[in-house]
């Protein structure tokens, strides 16, 4: 019996499954189809069910319906595999003529083997082309000879009635353009006529007025490039950067940077982008991922605590005045940092170094504000090898440098090793508050 319209089943492999059912009937082995698409789409397989390569075999009962495919190897993850019936066989094998007597269950599979290549054929028709049903009934869906008419394509005709053929695409100019035309040549309109076009290799030759020579050109292009006398620009390094500041006190060991390049193309794409640290390469991307504008990146994943300078390579292609390497450097520079603070008259220089820190370059002129308890005292100090101080300015402009008292001291930093400090106390105690001091040198 065939109760259900159900000629197809269809599923996607995951890598581990090689037997896959089907509940439509079948009477025979050919009469299955096997269609196998792998993850982009594109058929790989197509078969009957008696084929002892791809499949390792199939059951089926032919009275009730339904089976099982297995496949020689579990169907890859993204496949897809489509089980049809294929029954394209019209005939009626059953002879019930002469028979002295014969089963309902008989008739009943010839009837069903009668109805299986209709259900087929209903499925091979629900995937053909169709006029809508929105059309008139006269229009003529024949079509018209084609085995002698290549590269012409099916349109419907000019009364909307029928199919014709249409002109050559595959003429000797290529899909719908004129012959002829060299290298660089232009399509031109003859005139306002449709199809009236043809090629022009605008070769120019002649005195230019506006250049004031005698002057030729191989083509449109060329006359172009003359006109707009276009000159080759080399790349250029818009920003290289570390992930992480620069200046650094003494002692801080960095375990990681990532590089950046920001570059900029000109005239030709870019063709190698290189890191290096000194002498020794840290990435060379040739070609790099990116050969337009944009930024690229650079992991350094040596530890490092002491001054050390980065550089970045950048080559343009070797076409119209290329190639040219243009070069850009990112420094990490480690410093004994400034102290300032305020605390109690007497302060040891173990105890100056736990103020608040400046990681800065030596400055001839610094600012910095103090917050101060009932009795404390001021306190600046910085790396003896500056120099001394000239003048100490209060925050309104007073000079109170002969209120201070300086001392040349170690103070012990990150890094473990002492150094010359040169340390300035003021003299006198004060009360609760803040200010703000100018130190110059």
């Amino acid at each position: 019996m065939r109760s259900l319209y159900n000629v197809k089943e269809s599923y996607t492999g995951n890598g581990s499954v090689s037997s896959y059912t089907f509940d439509f009937k079948i009477e025979s082995l050919d009469h299955l189809s096997i269609i196998v698409a792998d993850a982009t789409g594109v058929e790989t397989q197509r078969l009957r069910g008696d084929d002892v390569t791809f499949l390792s075999s199939v059951t089926f009962d032919s009275v009730n319906g339904g089976g099982t495919v297995n496949l020689q190897a579990n169907l890859p993850n993204n496949y897809k595999i489509i089980i049809l019936l294929a029954n394209d066989e019209p005939t009626q094998p059953y002879e019930f003529s002469n028979k002295s007597s014969f089963s309902l269950k008989t008739i009943e599979r010839a009837l069903d083997f009668i109805l299986s290549p209709v259900q087929r054929l209903t499925y091979l028709m629900s995937k053909a082309l169709k006029v809508s049903e929105l059309e008139d009934d006269t229009f003529d869906t024949k079509l018209p000879p084609l085995s002698t008419q290549a590269g012409k394509p099916l349109v419907v005709n000019a009364t909307g009635d029928g199919f014709e053929l249409g002109p050559d695409l595959t003429g000797p100019g290529g899909i719908g353009l004129p012959s002829g035309g060299d290298t660089g040549a232009a399509l031109v309109k003859n005139s306002a006529t449709d199809g009236d076009a043809s090629w022009d290799d605008f070769v120019i030759t002649g005195f230019s007025a506006r250049f004031n020579v005698a002057w030729s050109s191989a083509g449109l292009r060329d006359t172009l490039e003359k006109i707009l006398q276009i000159t080759y620009l080399g790349p250029l390094i818009a920003s290289f950067t570390g992930s992480s500041n620069s200046l650094r006190e003494k002692g801080d060991v960095v375990a990681a940077i990532t590089l950046s390049v920001n570059v900029t193309k000109r005239s030709n794409d870019i063709a190698r982008i290189r890191f290096l640290q000194g002498v020794t390469l840290i990435q060379d991307d040739n070609p790099p991922a990116n050969v337009g504008s944009g930024i690229t990146t650079a992991p350094y994943a040596t530890p490092f605590s002491d001054n050390i300078t980065f550089t970045v390579e950048v080559t343009d292609e070797a076409t119209g005045g290329g190639p040219t390497m243009v070069t850009s450097n990112v420094s990490y520079s480690f410093v004994y940092v400034y102290y300032h603070g305020a605390a109690a008259p007497g302060q040891t220089p173990a105890q100056v170094g736990t103020m608040t820190k400046s990681v800065i370059n030596s400055t001839a002129t610094l600012n910095r504000t103090f917050t101060t308890s009932n009795g404390d005292v001021y306190y600046f100090a910085y790396p003896s090898a500056y120099g001394a101080l000239t003048s100490i300015l209060d925050e309104n402009g007073f000079e109170t440098f002969s209120s201070w008292t300086r001392t040349t001291q170690n103070i012990t930093g990150l890094n473990g090793v002492p150094q010359s400090y040169y340390i300035y106390e003021s003299n006198n105690p004060v009360v609760a508050g803040s200010t703000n001091f100018t130190f110059k040198r």
